[in-house]
């Protein structure tokens, strides 16, 4: 899943044990993904779109706790 109008950067790093991958805002209006490279093509994948469909849905900004936002 590719966006268009969304600036984002992709970036690898080993993540803590149970986390696959994560999103955040940057101040300049941008997001950064982080994914865990120990994870197979298909996985980053899925943790990818993942990860694009909270920026999608506007997931930041809707004042909802991340437990619920995770369960949806």
């Amino acid at each position: 899943m590719l966006l268009e109008n969304f600036d984002y950067f992709v970036y690898y790093k080993e993540l803590p044990q149970g986390i696959y991958a994560c999103v955040m805002t940057n101040p300049d209006g941008t997001y950064t993904i982080w994914l865990d490279p120990r994870r197979s093509y298909d996985q980053l994948r899925a943790d990818f779109d993942h990860e694009m469909r909270h920026i999608i849905r506007g997931d930041f900004y809707n004042g909802l706790p991340i437990q619920r936002i995770e369960a949806s």
